[in-house]
């Protein structure tokens, strides 16, 4: 049985390590993870992880500006998240001086997988893996009206989730829930060591609280635990918090969000 602190570090290798799968645009420093993809000017998708910067103030500070220099040329927004085993202790404040933006905080869950409570899906629903293009472009659709993102923006996103391709053995894979010949649920999951972290989790409102958001939660974990994988990570809303606890997932800490815009 892992303790909370060790926990804490499987959170934070997986949620890091969840964007690997872009080898071209992954970063990992010696005290600092950081990821950017400029064909994809979206904040969520780019970001820092992990940092552990100087205590002193003013070598804190120039660390900062040296992380931040490729977001700025290359003028993408991005996300520093910050999780407890970041340094130093005010590094919010010193973010804040740089001119980036605190966001507020998400909790940050996690579950092992041989704990994983039993697969029940819904009368009527099927879910699938994604193999193609087309299905994504479905995946894409249901998640939009979920969240209510403009077209265009998840346009722009495509070429941040297609980067992993569709294999069945890709290192991150899109889920779609289908009801009749509609989309009404989503997820995404991506691999790294023995770790999987799942985002992208939506169900169209008309559909809740009908099992389907648990079924997509747990029909990928299940896959993955006969593929190996021991762990299951996640960001969570506070909405969405007593679903994935009432799945076993169990909150270790909070993650704070800083942005970054430029232009």
């Amino acid at each position: 049985m892992e303790t909370p602190g060790e926990m804490i570090l499987i959170i934070e290798t997986g949620l890091s390590e969840s964007f690997s799968f872009l080898p071209d645009f992954f970063h990992k420093e010696t005290d600092v993870i950081w990821f950017m993809m400029p064909t994809v000017p979206i904040g969520s998708l780019n970001g820092v992880f992990n940092s552990k910067l100087p205590y002193d103030s003013l070598s804190c500070l120039n660390r900062i500006e040296e992380i931040m220099e490729p977001f700025k040329s290359a003028r993408v927004p991005f996300t520093w998240y910050i999780t407890p085993s970041c340094r130093p202790s005010n590094l919010g404040s010193l973010l804040e001086k740089e001119g980036l933006t605190y966001r507020g905080e998400d909790p940050a869950l996690a579950l092992d997988l041989l704990e994983l409570p039993a697969l029940a899906i819904p009368e009527g629903l099927t879910i699938k893996l994604v193999e193609n293009s087309e299905m994504l472009e479905q995946w894409s659709g249901a998640f939009s009206k979920v969240y209510n993102i403009p077209k265009e923006k998840m346009k722009v996103s495509r070429p941040f989730h297609e980067a992993g391709g569709y294999t069945s053995d890709a290192k991150v894979q899109h889920f779609v829930g289908i009801l009749g010949s509609e989309v009404v649920s989503t997820c995404r999951v991506a691999y790294s060591g023995n770790i999987v972290t799942l985002s992208g989790m939506a169900v169209l409102e008309n559909h809740r609280r009908k099992g389907i958001g648990a079924s997509m939660t747990l029909y990928p974990l299940h896959l993955a635990g006969k593929r190996g994988y021991r762990f299951a990570v996640l960001g969570s809303s506070e909405l969405a918090l007593p679903l994935y606890e009432k799945l076993g997932f169990r909150e270790y800490c909070k993650i704070r969000n800083y942005s970054a815009k430029f232009g």
